[in-house]
């Protein structure tokens, strides 16, 4: 289209040099043709200038996006590591409890054959003090 135009406004010129003056039909036509050309070029720079603003509008939509999904992987990372530390605390509280009955239990083994020591020392004695008031005898 725009080489048509470029061709009709260089035939009106020609036109233009071979009769001097030309009619004002004529003139009107080569200013409207000017016009439209002017009008061409101002619609190819807004084409040109809007395909940046939208590549550079896609541009920081992927970006964001990017943005979005490492913020999500972030968050998930957060919430796994203290639903672990939330796990280990349990598990060590476990662990501290089972330590703590096994010890309670082991106190109590200790009391029970600490006292079973006392028992056999003291039937011990008596036997022996027997033995010794029979012997005496």
């Amino acid at each position: 289209e725009g080489s048509l135009l470029e061709e009709e406004k260089k035939l009106l010129e020609k036109l233009m040099k071979r009769k001097g003056n030309l009619s004002d039909h004529a003139r009107q036509v080569l200013e409207e043709v000017e016009i439209v050309q002017k009008e061409k070029e101002v619609i190819k720079q807004r084409e040109f200038e809007n395909k940046k603003v939208l590549d550079r509008l896609k541009k920081e939509k992927k970006q964001r996006a990017k943005e979005e999904r490492l913020a999500k992987m972030e968050i998930d990372r957060l919430w796994k590591e203290e639903e672990d530390a939330e796990l280990q605390k349990i598990q060590e509280v476990r662990e501290i409890q089972l330590l703590a009955e096994r010890k309670k239990k082991r106190e109590g083994e200790d009391k029970d054959k600490g006292e079973r020591l006392d028992r056999m020392r003291r039937e011990t004695a008596a036997r022996e003090r027997r033995a010794q008031e029979q012997e005496e005898e």
